[in-house]
């Protein structure tokens, strides 16, 4: 493991912390960082003010964050602004890290036990490094702004402002309060970014986006499972984005991660992770808000009945994830303690994707491995549709050997050419979005729902 250097101290710089906070800070104590010596006394006093009004109780977005640096930094030397607003109303000692993107994990073991894992799967000691009083300080702030503590269990799950995920331990069960936080991009993922890094192909990425989108008449109950760290809410987020802007999407998660704010019409329900029973009621509940979509964050308890009574209800288009390796993996799971869901009832789960990753040449790819369908004739049966153990491979989907699409065909009462048409169609479309390199979230999703009138 080799060590690098973030190191977030400017022992100047904090002595005019110190008294900012204390707040005896005055107009001589900054004078030096002013970017006009000439500056009038009264806008002076002004700034000093503002410094000593910011309220550093808790983490601000980095949007508040800019605003506030585009006002000082007209006065003042951008570098003591930027450090002033990210120690006192950003993340403190931990600026640095937060704001590198290509850090995937940071885990803090004790003081001055920092580590870091890059997006290349790189693991580094840093040397950053607290104080008692300053990681106490860090504490109660991270708290505060995730509205979170030590109350019903030794844990606390939230979502920091800039998206990152933290969880927090209680000295309870170690001998200091450990923080891991799992940061994620800045921008989000699109379609774009999982075909140009081999994550999927233009066939299964065509395929998805009929069996989201149901070619308006059936879209499909799906799952997305994979071990620890496949990506698999990261392409569930994804797979939203084939999903009509008119629909009422209703999302529950312990820790929000699943964004939805793209519908207009969306809730977004947060269950209590102390209560084992929080998340089964709430998506009970959720049957009696008129949903068009249901899309649980990540299925392992009894919700799974909630969600499987959704679908025997009629509901269509449910989502979540699931902790398994493949998709016999994963009905076994389904079948079993504490989901306990029927066998009878399983076939109301349409398709599974395999999420997997592989590290090569130290390089982490992440893939989908397989796509399968479930279809009930006697006991359960499984159609792979797609099968791929290989990042590079250029498997095929078999759109033919799909029931699930025979079923669309069915109901539109379409032939087989037509649908092979729609498909070739789609991968058109998406060939033009990655060949015009479109990453803007709105702007995908505009062509892909405008290309959904093109079908009849």
């Amino acid at each position: 493991m080799t060590e690098i250097k973030y190191i977030y101290e400017n022992k100047e710089y904090n002595n005019i912390l110190q008294k900012i906070i204390s707040k005896n800070v005055n107009v001589n104590d900054i004078n030096k960082y002013y970017l006009n010596i000439n500056l009038q006394k009264k806008d002076k006093n002004k700034i000093v003010d503002f410094l000593t009004g910011l309220d550093n109780s808790t983490i601000h977005s980095k949007k508040n964050i800019l605003e506030k640096l585009d006002y000082l930094k007209k006065d003042l030397q951008k570098d003591f602004c930027k450090y002033i607003l990210n120690y006192l109303i950003g993340y403190r000692e931990l600026t640095l890290l937060i704001d590198d993107d290509n850090l995937e994990e940071i885990m803090i073991n004790n003081y001055n036990e920092i580590f870091v894992i890059t997006r290349k799967n790189e693991h580094y000691k840093t040397d950053v490094s607290f104080t008692e009083k300053n990681y106490e300080l860090l504490l109660k702030k991270i708290k505060k702004t995730i509205s979170k503590d030590f109350i019903d269990r030794d844990f606390i799950d939230g979502i920091l402002p800039d998206n990152s995920r933290i969880n927090i331990v209680s000295k309870n069960i170690s001998k200091f309060n450990l923080i891991t936080i799992r940061k994620f991009l800045k921008r989000p993922l699109t379609i774009v970014d999982l075909i140009n890094n081999k994550t999927i192909n233009y066939e299964v990425a065509a395929y998805l986006w009929i069996v989201i989108d149901g070619l308006k008449i059936k879209p499909a109950n799906l799952f997305v499972c994979g071990g620890t760290s496949t990506g698999k809410t990261t392409f569930l987020n994804i797979l939203l984005h084939f999903i009509s802007k008119d629909n009422r999407v209703i999302g529950v998660e312990d820790t929000r991660e699943i964004d939805i704010s793209m519908f207009e019409n969306n809730v977004s329900l947060v269950s209590n992770i102390a209560d084992p029973d929080s998340l089964y009621n709430i998506t009970i509940n959720i049957l009696r808000m008129r949903p068009d979509r249901i899309i649980i964050g990540e299925t392992r308890g009894k919700e799974a009945k909630a969600l499987f009574m959704a679908m025997d209800t009629g509901h269509q288009g449910c989502l979540s994830t699931i902790h398994a390796n493949n998709s016999v993996d994963l009905v076994d799971k389904l079948v079993s303690s504490p989901m306990n869901i029927e066998t009878v009832y399983i076939k109301l789960l349409n398709v599974i994707i395999t999420v997997n990753k592989k590290i090569i040449d130290g390089k982490i790819y992440r893939y989908v491995s397989e796509i399968t369908e479930i279809k009930r004739i006697g006991n359960i049966t499984f159609n792979n549709v797609y099968l791929n153990d290989n990042v590079e491979s250029e498997s095929k989907v078999n759109f033919m050997s799909s029931h699930f699409l025979e079923e669309i065909c069915d109901k539109l009462n379409i032939s087989k050419n037509k649908l092979k048409e729609i498909i070739e169609n789609r991968i058109r479309t998406l060939r033009l979005i990655v060949e015009k390199n479109i990453t803007d979230i709105k702007e995908i999703r505009e062509i892909l729902l405008e290309n959904n009138r093109e079908i009849f």
